[in-house]
């Protein structure tokens, strides 16, 4: 339950209102790691948010960034010497 709230702290204002919201990344810390942005709808109007979403997807994509691991306990375990 306590792992849980750090996951949920900022989303359960919106469940309760039922308002639509979705997360995105859409930039990346100097070290790789991906940043966020959660946008919120008006209530029932989940087409706008759904356009907003994918226009700020297009216009940062993120299907070619790949975080800087090099040198971290992922890279031992993902890379060979």
């Amino acid at each position: 339950m306590e792992a849980d709230t750090g996951i949920c702290q900022h989303t359960g204002v919106f469940n309760v209102t039922g308002q639509p919201s979705v997360s995105l990344s859409l930039a990346q810390s100097a070290s790789g790691l991906p940043i966020g942005l959660q946008i919120v709808g008006r209530f029932a109007d989940e087409a706008t948010l759904i356009r907003v979403a994918r226009d700020l997807g297009e216009a940062r994509p993120w299907r070619d960034r790949r975080p800087n691991v090099r040198g971290t306990a992922v890279d031992r375990l993902t890379c060979s010497n």
